[in-house]
């Protein structure tokens, strides 16, 4: 329900305060007497706010992060974020009591992280409070090892409502045995051949299959050219995500092809990539899907060198939606035009990954 007045004739929303303790404040319900019934003439928003995000992350065997973060563009009233942290339970509402260490958050769209593990003096879980406490910043809590501590986030609103919990737990290592040995990790490093090639017309049609992968305006009759190269990613054992999926870390993506001629070999050429998701050597580009960023590598005839695309992303070649890479230009700029070899050839493409498990 909504109070109107006349505004210059023209009736406009308005919002009552009403001065409680010296104070103004919005009431929650304003009623008005109609021919002697009482009548609700103005009712606050009830709605609670969304429920804030809340993560706990153990690092390195030292760190617990407690990450919460709540969105003003969802909820442009939104006023705090609390979290209160308990020994014995849940914290059921945002008055709990019996909880041990509480935070209001009033700067939301920013994360805060608490409870800085003692790698020294034994099993204690100390914490430095670096960032959005809106009270005695630099203060600590401890936390006991062996000991199970259980975390709630509430967000309210400028109209005073709650929203639900968000609940997580965390039981702090015991360190009283002294510090823990670090799991051993491993660097390794795979290497993949290409299973497919092909080169393509400016028309999409297949022009060759698994030699001379044309990337550029060579001659008016074939156009454009593009090309594709796949690997194995998922058919067998030996595949690129069997071999990753017990990966913790890809640390580098290399890519090697071998450029047979460089259009114009004085100031080489600028290889154009990114990533296709086809699992076999298609009649016709027309739908490949193709995503990823492109890339500039300067290659000159007969050089062959690694593209380290590292930068360009990881994860699509662990989750199996990368199963290899498109050559293709955005110009008709001959800069931009060469042919490499195909996986047929005696310089087949080949993709290198390094991990760490």
């Amino acid at each position: 329900m909504t109070i109107h007045t006349k505004d210059g004739g023209v009736w406009k929303a308005a919002t009552p305060y009403l001065k409680k303790a010296g104070t103004w404040q919005e009431p929650n319900q304003v009623w008005t007497k109609d021919s002697g019934i009482w009548k609700q003439a103005y009712q606050k928003d009830s709605t609670p706010p969304a429920v804030p995000d809340l993560s706990l992350e153990f690092i390195a065997n030292r760190y617990l992060n407690v990450n919460i973060k709540a969105n003003t563009v969802a909820d442009p009233t939104l006023a705090k974020v609390r979290v209160l942290v308990s020994a014995s339970a849940y914290p059921a509402n945002p008055f709990s009591s019996g909880f041990v260490s509480e935070a209001d958050v009033t700067f939301p769209d920013e994360t805060w992280s608490d409870f800085l593990y003692n790698i020294v003096g034994g099993h204690v879980v100390t914490g430095t409070i670096t960032k959005e406490w809106p009270t005695n910043p630099g203060s600590t809590r401890s936390l006991t090892g062996g000991t199970t501590y259980y975390f709630s986030a509430f967000a309210q609103d400028t109209n005073g409502n709650w929203s639900a919990g968000n609940y997580k737990s965390f039981k702090a290592p015991d360190r009283t045995g002294g510090d823990p040995v670090p799991p051993v990790q491993t660097i390794k490093t795979a290497e993949f051949g290409a299973e497919f090639s092909g080169c393509y017309n400016g028309d999409d049609s297949l022009r060759y299959n698994g030699v001379n992968l044309y990337q550029g305006l060579w001659n008016a009759a074939n156009g454009a050219q593009e090309s594709i190269v796949g690997f194995n990613s998922t058919r067998t054992s030996t595949g690129i995500v069997n071999t990753l999926k017990n990966a913790k870390s890809i640390d580098k993506v290399e890519i090697y092809m071998f450029c047979a001629q460089a259009y114009n070999n004085t100031t080489g050429v600028l290889a154009r990539y990114g990533f296709h998701d086809a699992t076999v050597l298609p009649s016709s580009i027309a739908t490949l899907n193709r995503f990823g960023v492109l890339q500039n590598n300067l290659f000159h005839s007969a050089d062959g060198h690694w593209i380290d695309i590292t930068s360009m992303s990881t994860a699509v070649w662990k989750n199996g939606a990368a199963k290899g890479m498109f050559f293709q230009p955005n110009t008709f700029d001959r800069h931009y035009s060469a042919y490499f070899h195909g996986h047929l050839q005696d310089h087949p493409p080949r993709l290198r990954i390094t991990y760490t498990v």
